[in-house]
Order: C-alpha cells, then structure tokens, then sequence
C-alpha cells in the first residue's frame, strides 16, 4: 500500500525513482481504470439497449393485445353476423316465393283471359255455324 500512496506527478505519471514492482503496480492501476472505464461505457451501452428493448417489448406487448382485442371483438361478431345473413336470406327467399307467387297469378290470370276469348270466340264460331246451317236449311 505504500506504492500506491506515492505521488503521481501533475500528468498523471509516475514521479520518478520508484521501482520495478512500484511501476509495475501502478501500470496495473492504470489498466484496471481503463478496463473500469471500459466495462463502465459497456454496462452503460447495455442499461440503454436493454432500455430500447423493453420498450420496444411494452409497444409490441400492447400491440399484440390490440389485435388479441380485435379478434375476440369479432369473434363476438360472428354469431350476430350469422343471424343477419340468415335473416337476410330468409327475406330473401320470401321475395322470390311473392315474385313467383305473383308471377303464377298473372300467368293465371293471361290464362283466363286467353281461355275467356277463346271461349267467346268459339261461341261466336258455333253461332255462326248454327245461323249458316239454318240459312241452308232454310233454302
């Protein structure tokens, strides 16, 4: 401990007149704070990329849980949707059987009034016959 309480001049070197093992020592002190400072700057690099990486760990932690969210919400959706395609298709269905429904009625209906002429028309045809066949039975 003697060596190491021996002045260092104003440079920070060694006065000189020390010895071997003094310099030696004191050669080690200065390695030593180097490889401090080094491991200093190390930790203080690491403390701030560990800083970087756990908030980066947080952002995506809570992005993560956003998505997680937007599935679970449509996920609940999914039945609602169901029953809206349903009652959607079953107004569906509905439309077509009145548009088929009201379709049969009007066929019905040209055929009745298609039957109702030719119906008038073949009485009208039976008539004349009658009158031409009493016509020629009168002369």
């Amino acid at each position: 401990s003697a060596a190491v309480a021996r002045p260092m001049s104003s440079a920070g070197r060694p006065e000189p007149g020390l010895s071997k093992t003094e310099l030696a020592l004191v050669k080690s002190m200065d390695s030593l704070k180097v490889m401090k400072r080094g491991l200093s700057d190390d930790l203080l690099e690491n403390i701030a990329r560990y800083d970087t990486l756990h908030s980066e760990e947080i952002e995506q932690a809570a992005l993560l849980r956003e998505v997680e969210d937007e599935v679970a919400e449509l996920r609940n959706k999914i039945p609602e949707l169901a029953n809206r395609r349903r009652d959607k298709s079953e107004a569906l269905r509905a439309l077509a059987r009145r548009r088929v429904e009201a379709e049969e009625i009007k066929r019905q209906a040209a055929v009745a009034a298609a039957d109702a002429k030719l119906t008038h028309a073949f009485e009208q045809f039976e008539r004349l016959n009658r009158a031409e066949a009493s016509q020629d039975h009168a002369a």
